[in-house]
């Protein structure tokens, strides 16, 4: 008896095994996908309890709270687990009178932050450290929840409050309710700008009270502090001096013992930088000369071209806004010499001023008299040339850029056309800086 072709396709369709090795098949095969576990992944807890009302001689319902981290699986039950350490809090009820042990769970994931219950009866407190209770019946559910875990883990805070904790806990608080709200971190405030070399305050706001919630404050810079708030009833401050400008974000993060995390705005820190640079007069080459130079808010590398080929690194510190620093330098040639400042190492910005270094100066005039046709003047100049600007006073102005001072002086003479009293001026050009003036009466 042969076997028909038309059963091969229809007994694969039914599952059927394939053709053994070397046996003829047209068509592809593709295995099935691996389907997912039946049983969830054990969830595994690691909390400590920081808040408590609990009195073991009354009927009444005994609250806790925890915190600390979970390995707990994050994927749905239809699809592969994915099981994850996730910052955990846990408010813990049990009820005497009922057997009832339940939990509140918050997940604290980068991804997404949900909260879920569960719920068992126990022959005892399960919440209780060597308690050794048995629960059955235990569930899960809440808002958005769809996660597949092992619900003989139930309740995850279980054998996680010492007893001999339980005294010290329970007296902060005068109610359940308060213990849901301790240790709490609920803002970190800090201020939007901030100056590189001084303190920097940050406010975190809590709920717990004193010694309620330990905590982490991050400032973005490398720099942690952990701390645990202190008598402050709602809020601890702490500094911080960051070294650097620059934008950065800081977080308040909770440890074991407290919950929840805090992000602040972004605080712009400023660095040292330059405002201005101001020159002082120079009268003539090989004397030093003050420059100025003004910065604000910290310390600042300070990189100087003095313009005439010459350049020097210094350190300065501006204290405030206006701080000035003093450099001084000695130019030996004359001509106008532009300065440039620029900061460096976390110091921004760049300032410019010029001098000019004149030739020589001029000091004075001395009228000396008529002396044949000619009013005559004495220019006194400490170089030796000095080109000069004369305005004799009767609408005639002269450039004398030839000069020469013997032993500091050189007479000047003009024909006057007409009587009056003149002011002649003298006034250096051309690298010779300076002004003089003299009356002269012309009969």
């Amino acid at each position: 008896m042969k076997t028909s072709h038309v059963i091969l396709p229809f007994l694969l369709a039914l599952g059927a095994a394939p053709l053994a090795h070397g046996a003829p098949f047209i068509g592809s095969y593709t295995p099935p996908a691996a389907r997912p576990p039946k049983v969830a992944p054990a969830t595994e807890c690691t909390v400590a309890p920081y808040g408590a009302f609990a009195d073991k001689g009354d009927e009444q319902i005994d609250s806790y709270v925890l915190s600390g981290h979970c390995n707990i699986n994050l994927a749905p039950a239809n699809k592969k687990p994915i099981v994850q350490k996730v910052k955990v809090r846990v408010e813990g009820e049990w009820s005497p009178k009922l057997k009832r042990a339940s939990e509140r769970m918050t997940i604290i994931h980068p991804d997404k932050s949900f909260s879920f219950s569960t719920w068992a009866t126990c022959s005892t407190d399960p919440f209780i450290a060597g308690a050794q209770a048995t629960c059955k019946d235990q569930g899960m559910g809440g808002d958005d929840f769809s996660l597949f875990l092992r619900k003989e883990d139930a309740p995850f805070a279980k054998n996680r409050v010492s007893s001999a904790t339980i005294p010290s806990l329970t007296a902060r608080v005068t109610s359940r309710a308060q213990v849901r709200e301790m240790g709490v971190i609920r803002s970190i405030e800090v201020p939007s700008e901030g100056i590189v070399g001084q303190k920097v305050i940050a406010k975190t706001t809590f709920a717990g009270g004193p010694g309620a919630c330990p905590m982490e404050v991050d400032f973005g810079d490398g720099h942690v502090i952990s701390t645990v708030s202190s008598d402050q009833p709602t809020y601890d401050l702490m500094d911080h001096v960051y070294a650097k400008s620059g934008s950065y974000t800081v977080k308040a993060r909770a440890l074991p013992g407290c919950y929840g995390e805090a992000t602040s705005a972004r605080i712009n820190v400023k660095g040292a930088s330059l405002e201005s640079v101001a020159m002082a007069t120079v009268d003539r080459p090989g004397k030093t000369s003050s420059i100025a130079i003004t910065g604000r808010y910290g310390a600042c590398k300070l990189n100087v071209d003095f313009g005439d080929g010459k350049k020097e690194s210094l350190d300065a510190t501006f204290a405030a806004a206006g701080s000035k620093t003093i450099v001084e330098h000695t130019y030996w040639s004359p001509g106008r010499k532009s300065v440039t400042v620029s900061g460096d190492a976390g110091c921004s910005g760049t300032v410019t001023g010029a001098v000019d270094v004149p030739v020589a100066t001029i000091k004075k005039l001395t009228r000396m008299g008529r002396l044949d046709q000619f009013e005559v003047v004495t220019a006194h100049s400490d170089g030796n040339s000095c080109p000069l600007r004369i305005d004799w006073g009767d609408g005639t102005v002269e450039d004398m850029p030839s000069l020469v001072f013997m032993s500091g002086a050189v007479n000047l003479n003009h024909v006057y056309k007409k009587k009056g009293k003149m002011l002649v001026s003298a006034r250096g050009i051309d690298g010779c800086v300076g002004v003089a003036g003299e009356w002269v009466v012309v009969n």
